[in-house]
């Protein structure tokens, strides 16, 4: 037994001790998921590319999350709209007020609480900054 904790842990795996899985950055925090490991690894790669873009002016937190939102939402709507084509058939009709949303929410910052409920297989919670959070999840 080597006493380690899967709570909070620190990524130290590399690509080359463990070949089966994505290189995750060395910053990266992973506090609880339920993704498949290609939706981990997106969520954190386009999380990185928007704390890495400009925001000259608003809410800073609030505009990486909606980035990360939108561009998450972009990668994974067409996967979620075969999945709902198989698992409740293509006839019928699709609802208005669901067209165009991809229902993905995020919430970025450094003190916030949370209690959300979540599809199967959409929740994450991780930090790639330091002190800052990262909350992704599709209602």
């Amino acid at each position: 037994m080597t006493g380690e904790s899967s709570s909070t842990t620190t990524n130290n795996e590399t690509p080359a001790t463990n070949p089966t899985k994505l290189p995750l950055p060395p910053t990266l925090i992973l506090h609880a998921t339920d993704m498949t490991e290609q939706m981990r690894h997106s969520a954190v790669t386009i999380a990185e590319a928007s704390f890495k873009t400009p925001v000259s002016h608003g809410k800073v937190y609030a505009r990486i999350a909606d980035l990360i939102r939108i561009e998450f939402g972009k990668c994974f709507e067409a996967k979620a709209r075969e999945e709902e084509e198989k698992n409740y058939g293509g006839g019928g009709e699709r609802k208005k007020w669901g067209e165009g949303s991809s229902g993905w929410c995020c919430v970025v910052g450094d003190r916030f609480g949370s209690c959300v409920t979540h599809r199967m297989k959409t929740y994450i919670h991780f930090s790639v900054v330091p002190g800052v959070n990262v909350l992704l999840w599709k209602s």
